[in-house]
């Protein structure tokens, strides 16, 4: 059945890799952005348009991943928090979300646009894992100077990658 959905697209069919996690997928990434359109205190600070995205992407050299959730409730908060950025698709508050294959449809013309421009300076971005390392750091950090009074170590680790995800260290 997959093979005749992928008119056009088989060689993306027989490259596909499966993983048994999210962790494993997104491991040797150095990008790793999730798509989103809620916002909130266990999600991302700050979200990129597509566009935004697709800059990023095309000026990244290594393995960049873009997770999408399912149609009926999207990434949870974990599952997000695993990304170094969020993307959102900006639509009519009639109808937040867009359907998963229009909304990948989407992230990927404009990857697709911004490769094509190739006007971008190169950069190798640290790759996700470092990141995290960083931001761990960060926190332990702060853990010893007592520091937590009014936040979890877990809310300002979140808030630490999503700043140094931001940044494209």
């Amino acid at each position: 059945q997959a093979r005749t959905l992928a008119h056009g697209a088989e060689d993306v069919l027989e490259a596909a890799v499966v993983h048994p996690d999210l962790d494993s997928a997104i491991s040797d990434a150095v990008l790793v952005a999730g798509t989103t359109r809620r916002r909130g205190k266990n999600r991302k600070y700050f979200t990129l348009f597509p566009e935004q995205l697709a800059e990023r992407v095309a000026a990244a050299r290594g393995t960049v991943a873009v997770v999408f959730g399912n149609e009926e409730t999207g990434l949870t908060d974990e599952e997000l928090s695993r990304c170094t950025l969020a993307v959102t698709i900006p639509a009519s508050p009639a109808q937040g979300s867009l359907n998963l294959s229009h909304a990948v449809q989407v992230v990927c013309y404009e990857i697709f646009r911004a490769r094509a421009r190739g006007s971008l300076t190169p950069f190798t971005p640290i790759p996700a894992r470092e990141v995290d390392a960083l931001a761990g750091l960060v926190v332990g950090s702060l853990r010893t100077i007592g520091f937590f009074r009014l936040v979890t170590p877990d809310s300002m680790r979140v808030f630490f990658r999503d700043i140094l995800g931001r940044a494209g260290l």
